[in-house]
């Protein structure tokens, strides 16, 4: 491979405040309390001029950001040696009093040394002659507690989704036992984290913002509720980049509808949460057959209120829900 010979630029080298020194030293000017020289950098950049911030000081605006841009243009030494007010002789001569004007190239760069964080000396140059040669990152082998694995669950060839991105959501009944895995192992990993109350993405502090907040009742049902759900699988996804919040169906065939009290009680991948107990209790108590009229303990006979059916399209929405013992 052919090379070239021509003799490489040299580095530019940064601007620091030696450099700025030079500058002012070259303007001289010791006139009154507006002398910019012989001074060290900490009593340079705390030095004022009638009150006036020789540097303006680094601030954080309201949103958390840092002022930095601007600043050489908001600071006393600027706007003196540009000639700009107070410092255009009508109420404070240009500055450095005393001395010469400064070039405008160099008024330039003493703003950018003051938007830069005005650096200091460099401690030490070092010149590297020839090549550098940097060796290949290394194969490191880290052992330690082995980890969950996990079985395939999807196509490798699949779209590659980026984090945060949506991805496309399950029917909760197709999840294959791979699937159903991953998704009881970030349930888990959420569960963990509440110990750490500090930390959103736990599954107490999840489930208190659904219950404090959640909007039912109104139009805002449907766009909080996809926000919610967005917000709770980005923390599963922290655990398991692929897994998704899957959607129950649950007006499908396999829960008889018509007769609840048959049908399927909750989806295979709920399973993992549920005692024995605890799947009895909603066997025996959440189902009921869809009567009309019932007798309590008096025997008097009432009128069971009954729920309007909601179109399948809409039911089939709603989001897979845990239940716990």
């Amino acid at each position: 491979m052919a090379t070239s010979d021509a003799p490489r630029p040299e580095p530019t080298p940064p601007f620091t405040w030696s450099d700025v020194e030079a500058i002012l030293v070259a303007a001289g000017g010791t006139d009154g309390p507006g002398s910019l020289t012989g001074l060290a950098l900490p009593e340079f950049l705390g030095l004022q001029l009638h009150g006036m911030p020789l540097i303006a000081p680094l601030t954080t605006t309201c949103c958390g950001t840092s002022d930095a841009r601007g600043r050489g243009a908001r600071s006393a030494l600027i706007r003196g040696l540009r000639g700009l007010p107070p410092f255009d002789g009508k109420q404070f001569p240009r500055l450095p009093w005393g001395g010469s004007p400064i070039a405008d190239e160099d008024i330039d760069r003493i703003e950018t040394w003051i938007e830069e964080g005005c650096p200091g000396d460099l401690i030490e140059q070092i010149a590297l002659a020839g090549e550098v040669s940097v060796p290949t990152e290394a194969r490191v082998e880290v052992k330690g507690l082995p980890g969950p694995v996990f079985g395939p669950a999807s196509d490798s060839a699949a779209w590659r989704y980026a984090k945060g991105e949506l991805r496309q959501r399950m029917d909760v009944d197709v999840l294959s036992e791979p699937q159903k895995e991953r998704l009881r192992h970030a349930f888990r990993e959420l569960y963990k984290l509440n110990k750490w109350v500090g930390d959103k993405r736990s599954y107490n502090n999840l489930a208190l913002i659904h219950q404090n907040h959640c909007q039912h009742g109104w139009e805002r049902f449907l766009p909080w509720h996809r926000v919610y759900l967005y917000e709770f699988e980005q923390a599963l996804q922290d655990f398991c980049p692929d897994v998704t919040m899957p959607w129950w169906d649950f007006p499908a065939q396999r829960y008889k509808p018509e007769d609840p009290a048959n049908g399927a009680i909750l989806p295979d991948a709920f399973k993992g949460y549920l005692t024995e107990a605890s799947a009895r209790f909603l066997r025996d108590h959440a189902f009921r057959p869809a009567s009309t009229h019932w007798s309590d303990s008096s025997g008097l006979t009432r009128r069971r209120p009954t729920m309007p059916s909601a179109p399948r399209a809409a039911r089939s929405m709603r989001p897979a829900k845990t239940a716990s013992a």
